[in-house]
């Protein structure tokens, strides 16, 4: 009514249902953010990623929840915070939180000794120095296992990987360049970074057993990453096949549904598929080289 009200006086206007669908709903994921910025509502679920060469837990990929009706996923999260000016704070409760969530299962014993983290961070933001100072204090005998996820998705400004790069050396923590291939700027955020670990994208993985251009694109990658001493990570294995095809090729760990799902207790693997990888990786001809937790 108030949609129309505005529209115009004396005048006869169609209620459009999309629109006040769409503004209502924008509304409510402002008040969530609210409820979302001065409570405890977010949650991580973990996914393993799995070394190609022993089957064992190389790390944990921490993904991020909440338990608000509206704001559930990332995605949704980061788009009103972008819109509120708030992407600091994010990256400030992710980190926290998530590091928080990681330590907890750590000492709980569902976490293996040696296994990694990987946790987000969002491109262009920065803790401040005092948070910086509290989350190396808070975390200090876990900074080593962390991995620092950057998505390709957006440019990182020069000063702000340098300051991230400051941090990472003084913890002893890793880079981890994330989705590579989903974007157009894969090269030079590759250069840029210089990371340890590189996440191939799910959309190069999807049916890469039969399709050639993802299996050329995937083994210069292979090369280049050889060449460097760069680990990778094969995202999104939901088949056989796609897991036989990229052990093969000579991808490091892989991370995906057809060996677990994202649970809010880390899953373990199960020894079938344990079996499975092992299996795949010995009639490969690839050496046991201990590419599992370090």
């Amino acid at each position: 009514m108030y949609e129309v009200k505005r529209n115009g006086k004396g005048d006869l206007y169609d209620f459009d249902m999309l629109s006040y669908r769409s503004a209502t709903r924008l509304q409510k994921c402002r008040e969530e953010f609210n409820l979302l910025l001065g409570g405890d509502h977010l949650i991580y679920y973990w996914q393993p990623i799995i070394s190609t060469r022993t089957g064992d837990i190389f790390a944990y990929e921490a993904l991020m929840r909440s338990d608000l009706e509206t704001l559930k996923m990332p995605k949704d999260i980061l788009e009103i915070a972008q819109q509120e000016s708030q992407l600091n704070r994010i990256e400030s409760m992710t980190l926290f939180s998530a590091m928080g969530s990681f330590v907890s299962h750590c000492e709980n014993g569902r976490i293996a000794p040696g296994v990694r983290a990987f946790i987000n961070s969002i491109p262009n933001q920065l803790l401040t120095q005092e948070d910086s100072e509290q989350f190396e204090t808070r975390f200090a005998d876990y900074l080593p296992r962390f991995v620092v996820e950057i998505t390709e998705n957006e440019r990182v400004r020069e000063g702000v990987l340098e300051e991230k790069r400051r941090w990472n050396r003084r913890w002893n923590a890793a880079f981890a360049l994330d989705d590579y291939g989903s974007g157009y700027n894969s090269e030079y955020v590759l250069l840029t970074l210089a990371p340890e670990y590189v996440k191939i994208d799910m959309s190069l993985v999807r049916d890469i057993d039969i399709d050639r251009d993802k299996q050329k694109i995937v083994g210069n990658l292979i090369s280049y990453a050889s060449e460097r001493g760069i680990r990778l990570v094969a995202e999104g294995v939901e088949t056989k096949a796609e897991l036989e095809t990229v052990i093969r090729m000579g991808v490091d760990y892989v991370q995906g549904y057809f060996l677990a799902r994202p649970a809010f207790e880390p899953p373990l693997v199960p020894e079938e598929l344990v079996r499975l990888v092992r299996s795949i990786s010995a009639q490969s001809g690839l050496p046991n080289n201990g590419n599992g937790p370090t």
